[in-house]
């Protein structure tokens, strides 16, 4: 499949990227990888994210170029990076026979497998690691701009290096991308050093709603529109802040709530060692990753966190 992909990428001439709405590292940073191999090779590439790119990666090329509103015709290729399924886009339904070719490019255990090409790597640390052996199948030369895409990707995905999928093969093509000229405290700094006031304000109401249960094991945060408006600020900030339940010692399982408007929710799971977090999340219909995963559940919020809590303790007692 790396070399159908890489196929594509040489014979078609006009692209829309795009990736699944509330994009964090790895989604802006796939396509802002792929957009830039694209260019490069002199080829008409447009560039689509129903939500706006995260503050903290607004600095990756051609990130201001990224559109809001999904064209309907004019492509011959139509490329989804980091999204599982094709609702993930977020943009209603999607005729894909009005794209030419679809291609697929995704780590996601969930995947949907709904390109004519799918190029999905189950243990890739990242879409923009994969996006890198495309390019390179490609014969494209790894630039700069290509270069601090897919570092950022792979540095947002492992946890800077920390997490289960921070392998010898993460590290050398990092490697390789700081070789083409990433400063590593730079991308640091932009990614996880310059947060913005709000943010901080934001956070600490998420942190005094944490609630914690089963023999402190399980913990959960919620974020309301509330505190939203009291904090002036929107979800695109909010990348991170399940980490910080999961964090504490001892707690194996975190939750976060986002109250998306009155009776929608979208739940955020991240986990510790060899608890599946997308089983879960698929119980909800959504899916993901073994450490992490996200759904979206209707109903008011004593509703929701009842069956949620409900359904986590009988999954973590299994």
């Amino acid at each position: 499949m790396i070399n159908s992909a890489a196929k594509i990428l040489k014979e078609k001439t006009n692209f829309i990227v795009t990736t699944h709405s509330s994009p964090d590292g790895d989604a802006v940073g796939s396509v802002t990888a792929i957009a830039s191999a694209l260019k490069g090779a002199g080829k008409d590439v447009s560039m689509f994210i129903t939500d706006k790119v995260p503050q903290e990666f607004t600095f990756l090329p051609h990130a201001g170029e990224i559109m809001h509103e999904l064209p309907l015709s004019g492509f011959d290729a139509f490329i989804a990076v980091d999204c599982a399924n094709i609702d993930r886009i977020g943009n209603g339904d999607i005729n894909l026979s009005n794209y030419g070719t679809v291609m697929n490019i995704d780590h996601h255990k969930s995947n949907a497998y709904f390109g004519d090409i799918n190029v999905v790597e189950k243990d890739a640390c990242s879409t923009g690691f994969i996006i890198y052996k495309i390019i390179e199948a490609a014969g494209m030369e790894i630039d700069y701009d290509i270069a601090i895409s897919i570092y950022t990707t792979i540095l947002v995905d492992t946890g800077s290096f920390r997490y289960s999928n921070a392998s010898a093969e993460a590290f050398r093509v990092a490697a390789k991308m700081i070789e083409k000229g990433v400063n590593p405290w730079s991308v640091a700094e932009k990614v996880y050093e310059s947060q913005p006031l709000n943010r901080i304000i934001l956070l600490k109401m998420a942190l005094s709603s944490m609630e914690i249960f089963y023999d402190d094991k399980f913990a959960a945060m919620t974020i309301t529109q509330d505190m939203l408006n009291a904090a002036d600020a929107d979800f695109d900030i909010t990348d991170g802040f399940i980490n910080y339940p999961r964090s504490i010692k001892g707690i194996e399982l975190a939750l976060l709530f986002k109250e998306l408007e009155p009776c929608l929710y979208k739940l955020g799971l991240r986990s510790k060692g060899a608890i599946d977090v997308s089983e879960l999340a698929g119980h909800f219909g959504g899916g993901g990753h073994i450490n992490a995963a996200g759904c979206t559940i209707k109903g008011d919020m004593v509703r929701v966190k009842k069956e949620v809590y409900d359904y986590t303790r009988d999954f973590l007692s299994k």
